[in-house]
């Protein structure tokens, strides 16, 4: 039995009631909770109200959301793992990370190398910040509202933790101590965040190309 569109609208507003941001996971939890209540009613012979009771009780929106942004996530980490393979089969990519190496050298020599580190760790940020920031103006696509976006900068800024986490804990003081230690330290980070925001521009414009025929 086919709903009327009084009763998707009835579905899409209990999954926005349920503090559902995403839209993606509000599109799919409408599809997947209509296509339930169709079976039913038809196989059951039941009332809309009947079956949509009975199957909202199985289906809990906040944890499917939860695991969309997870597998967001997830799929991001994949697709900058894609993106290395890409880069290292390419010897001219390599050309931005050894600029920054003769830059971070070049600066090194010119002024403090504690300050230098502290600049570069706070760019480092910066890079993930900004971007994120500036979606927030985006009023016509609002990219931040599908989870395939957000969980790119969720990957941001785990590599960033974990690197930092490395720096801090893990590496011991004699090593950080050598020339070459900060150089290689940074054009890992930053060659990181380059790869991962090609992923997030693919992800934006497949975006905004769902926005535009939407």
């Amino acid at each position: 039995m086919k709903l009327a569109h009084y009763q998707i609208e009835h579905i899409t507003s209990y999954v926005k009631d349920q503090n559902i941001w995403y839209y993606d996971v509000q599109h799919e939890l409408v599809d997947h909770i209509a296509s339930a209540i169709e079976t039913k009613m038809d196989e059951e012979q039941i009332s809309f109200s009947s079956a949509f009771s009975q199957i909202i009780e199985k289906i809990n929106c906040r944890s499917v959301q939860r695991s969309r942004t997870k597998a967001a996530t997830y799929g991001v980490h994949k697709s900058i793992f894609k993106e290395l393979i890409n880069m290292v089969k390419t010897v001219h990519a390599f050309i931005p990370v050894a600029l920054f190496f003769v830059l971070y050298l070049t600066f090194n020599g010119l002024t403090d190398a504690i300050w230098l580190i502290k600049l570069f760790k706070t760019l480092s940020i910066c890079a993930i910040l900004l971007p994120l920031l500036i979606s927030l103006f985006d009023s016509k696509h609002k990219p931040y509202n599908y989870t395939s976006f957000i969980g790119s900068f969720n990957g941001l800024f785990l590599y960033i933790i974990i690197f930092g986490f490395i720096d801090e804990r893990i590496i011991p003081a004699s090593l950080k101590a050598t020339p070459f230690y900060y150089p290689i330290y940074f054009a890992i980070i930053f060659t990181g965040l380059y790869l991962a925001f090609n992923v997030v521009k693919r992800h934006y414009k497949k975006l905004k190309n769902h926005v535009a025929y939407r």
